[in-house]
């Protein structure tokens, strides 16, 4: 979006209006992704995650496989 100078999208799904998406909406949020050998480093990445300024969504897809 930042690098087309677009502030916002309007969102459909199958031709159905489902809303708007601003660029503040999409830089607020975090997904974390991938594997950790324990839940304190799963829970140690979800801290750093939320520390980061402006977020406001943490999305948590990070897998433990000891």
């Amino acid at each position: 979006m930042a690098e087309k100078n677009i502030g916002s999208v309007i969102v459909l799904e199958n031709g159905k209006y489902l809303g708007i998406m601003t660029e503040r909406d999409y830089s607020r949020k975090v997904i974390l992704k991938g594997t950790v050998r324990s839940w304190a480093e799963r829970e140690e990445a979800e801290r750093v995650a939320w520390s980061a300024p402006g977020v406001t969504r943490v999305e948590d897809r990070i897998v433990v496989a000891p």
